[in-house]
């Protein structure tokens, strides 16, 4: 009874870290971290290298963490109709860290007004274990530092003018590490992504987004977005599971550089995040 008892208290402590991605709240405008077929946002520039940093703060808590750091770079290819991307993430606990490196390639096929977009990506998860005492001395032998756990994801998408769908997966292998316990656990999760856009003449685009997921149980994002003058970028969107609010803004400081913030509340788990963007096109 003992040992069970242990073994629940451990997956429960553990896992829920372990097994976490990092969730961006400012997504919409540049889908390749949970879609890898996504390609560049935009077109008139055959490369994307963007800094993602996203801080949470629960008031009146003993929770500390630093902040996740999410650098992506999506290169286009003209000559095979396909762009590479590759990314980098850290990702710190209170007692591992997890370094995360991605490398993807999409092809982008054209047919009149249709588009369809397909990828893949091999993803490498570094998991550092700084404090080994959270498992020694529980029926665990051999416990190492680090864990390599690789993974994949994959993406589809297609558009046809302004409506787009698609249809990605990350971690499909959901690779983990057991030594008596569950050290790690690679999280797998489904996503839909599906968005309309409509401009009004030159100086102002409307969209509306969706991004239903599932993971352990389902949970759904619904947003609007509005774009004024090509220039500055503001959405809101609500996440039903977590009722929570979500509030962005972006703007395009030259053709090339481009910045923006995000902020989002829950009445449900009484938490705030922070969202920083910083983005050069060449």
């Amino acid at each position: 009874m003992k040992k069970l008892l242990l073994t629940g208290l451990l997956g429960i402590s553990f896992g829920t870290f372990s097994q976490s991605l990092i969730r961006q709240d400012m997504y919409f405008k540049n889908m390749n971290y949970i879609n890898a077929a996504a390609g560049l946002s935009d077109t008139n520039f055959n490369n994307d290298l963007q800094l993602y940093m996203i801080h949470r703060f629960v008031p009146n808590s003993s929770y500390t963490k630093a902040p996740n750091v999410f650098l992506n770079y999506i290169g286009q290819i003209d000559k095979i109709k396909g762009s590479v991307n590759v990314g980098y993430v850290y990702d710190q606990y209170s007692f591992f860290d997890r370094h995360l490196l991605q490398l993807g390639y999409a092809t982008h096929l054209k047919k009149g007004n249709h588009q369809f977009d397909v990828g893949l990506r091999a993803v490498m998860n570094l998991d550092y274990l700084k404090d080994r005492s959270v498992y020694e001395g529980n029926d665990v032998t051999g416990i190492k530092s680090t864990y390599l756990l690789p993974d994949l994801d994959f993406g589809f998408q297609y558009r046809i003018k302004g409506f787009t769908f698609g249809l990605a997966a990350k971690n499909l292998f959901r690779n983990n590490v057991v030594n008596t316990y569950k050290l790690f656990e690679n999280e797998r999760i489904f996503y839909s992504n599906i968005s309309y856009t409509h401009s009004f003449g030159q100086n102002f685009q409307l969209s509306i987004f969706t991004l239903p997921a599932y993971t352990t149980s389902f949970q759904i994002d619904l947003g609007l977005d509005a774009v004024f003058w090509n220039r500055v970028d503001v959405a809101y969107l609500f996440r039903l599971k977590e009722l929570r609010h979500v509030y962005k803004a972006s703007v395009n400081i030259t053709k090339r550089i481009y910045t923006g913030l995000s902020f989002s509340h829950s009445h449900l788990t009484s938490d705030y995040t922070g969202n920083f963007m910083f983005g050069y096109r060449f």
